[in-house]
């Protein structure tokens, strides 16, 4: 062996990344994706499921073959990079959300983070024989919520379907069912860059929400003797609070950003974050202060 390439060959073992090919084939004709792919998976070690790396904006241009194209960020972010995520995030075994980071003059897009999570092939897995083997129904969760995820083009595999169980287990599958239908919103306004964290995210504090909910009817149908004059006293209080939360938003929307966790501003940028999620953090103010 020539003693130029013997130390590639002896260390390939430490810097080799190691994927199935069918998540690459369920991939489209877009080499961004591709390409894109085979970068974040490299990212990604043996028995991790979750990873961040940071990449130049033009490295990662040469990575994807279009350093001559696309000279203006928004145009990069929109004909390249969201696409080529939304489909790794739908279509792989990574869900994938990033935040784009500015030079030092805070103008122009220097760096992209990726915050890369490993999750369960969705797509059609095939064992040692070849023969297809379909995990996506192997499913013991309930045809209503299966409905519910199909709505959000959310797919109960793998981790995903193990936070829709413990919902189940800790709640229940009621509460999980209105959760996750109150979801849409948010799911509808967030960017494609963004959506996949959307319910691993938001899911809890909805999930809060609807059984604080369901209890308050409980105790209203106890006091009033009658579900439908609860259930009308419980609208009104819940649109008084909403509102309340809504108008607290507009006057501390940095204040409320910046209470979040380091973990959800990786996913959401200040201009991206959902709005629900920072009126569910004001709602909690409001009630705290209410007791």
């Amino acid at each position: 062996m020539d003693k130029a390439l013997k130390p590639f060959f002896l260390e390939l073992k430490k810097n080799f990344a190691q994927f199935s090919i069918h998540p690459l084939l369920a991939l489209g004709r877009s080499s961004y994706s591709h390409h894109l792919y085979q970068y974040l998976k490299t990212k990604i070690h043996a028995g991790n499921f979750r990873a961040w790396t940071r990449i130049r904006i033009e490295d990662l241009k040469g990575l994807l073959g279009c350093s001559e194209e696309y000279s203006r960020w928004v145009d990069f972010k929109r004909y390249v990079l969201e696409p080529a995520l939304k489909e790794i995030s739908e279509e792989t075994d990574l869900c994938v959300t990033y935040k784009a980071e500015s030079g030092p003059k805070g103008k122009a897009k220097k760096n992209v983070v990726f915050e890369i999570h490993q999750q369960e092939y969705q797509g059609i897995l095939f064992d040692l024989n070849d023969n297809p083997v379909d995990e996506y129904y192997s499913t013991d969760l309930s045809a209503g919520v299966l409905k519910a995820c199909e709505v959000l083009t959310f797919k109960p595999i793998g981790k995903s379907k193990e936070i829709l169980l413990r919902a189940i287990k800790d709640y229940s599958e009621e509460i999980l069912i209105e959760s996750l239908n109150n979801l849409q919103s948010d799911w509808k306004e967030a960017s494609a860059s963004v959506r996949g964290g959307v319910v691993h995210k938001l899911l809890p504090s909805y999930l809060k929400r609807s059984q604080e909910a369901e209890k308050r009817l409980e105790d209203l149908s106890a006091k009033l003797q009658d579900r439908e004059m609860a259930e009308g006293a419980l609208m009104a209080e819940k649109a008084k609070y909403e509102r309340l939360a809504k108008e607290y938003t507009q006057n501390h929307h940095r204040e409320l950003y910046d209470s979040l966790d380091e973990s959800t501003k990786n996913m959401f940028s200040y201009e991206d974050c959902p709005i629900m999620l920072l009126e569910g953090l004001a709602l909690d103010i409001i009630r705290s202060n209410k007791q």
